[in-house]
């Protein structure tokens, strides 16, 4: 689990990114800490 208010944006991006290569298909958010969206880079 990943803190919004106690962990860099960044290295919750990368977080995601590894889960993703690992073969994750669905991440769990609270919508309110993912207000702005999320973009797909690939």
């Amino acid at each position: 689990m990943l803190k919004a208010d106690t962990v860099p944006a960044e290295r919750r991006e990368d977080w995601v990114s590894m889960r993703v290569r690992e073969g994750v298909d669905v991440l769990v958010t609270n919508p309110r800490l993912v207000q702005t969206g999320l973009d797909d880079e690939e």
